[in-house]
């Protein structure tokens, strides 16, 4: 069991209901540009520019009808209201956004390993819906984060 809430600046928890989530990943990657240094010596002198670290949380799972509301402070409960928060999270000027799941709840707070955890905050890059034929009381999502510096 995966257990994923995602918490917004009023204060609202969303809290996915067990069995909607079905995989979180998460991916690393540094940005590395290699150029060469003209009239620095030999030939194949180059220059190396990291461009740090990013980190993207990848959540797949499906809504599906809740037994109870899925937002605290708020009645959410159908398929296409948790699919309307999920994308009200998005829309306009998008705010930093509280993540925790299973292995996901803290983050490291600096670049070099020397400040304690803290909580993960993240903005949503990018979210997917699917509807499908023949499957009314499911609909198939992904969202993509992206980890940032908290509030």
């Amino acid at each position: 069991m995966v257990d994923v809430s995602i918490k917004n600046t009023a204060g609202q928890t969303f809290t996915f209901q067990d069995g909607d989530i079905w995989k979180v990943s998460s991916d690393g990657s540094t940005q590395v540009d290699i150029t060469p240094m003209p009239g620095a010596g030999p030939a194949d002198s180059i220059g190396i520019d990291l461009g740090g670290c990013q980190k993207v949380i990848t959540v797949i799972g499906g809504l599906t009808l809740a037994a109870s509301t899925r937002v605290s402070g708020d009645t959410v409960t159908s398929i296409l209201d948790q699919k309307r928060w999920i994308e009200a999270l998005a829309d306009g000027m998008q705010e930093a956004l509280r993540f925790k799941s299973n292995y996901e709840e803290k983050s490291m707070a600096s670049g070099d390993g020397t400040k304690a955890n803290t909580d993960t905050y993240v903005i949503i890059s990018r979210y997917h819906f699917d509807e499908e034929e023949g499957s009314p009381s499911l609909i198939p999502f992904m969202m993509v984060l992206k980890v940032i510096a908290g509030p």
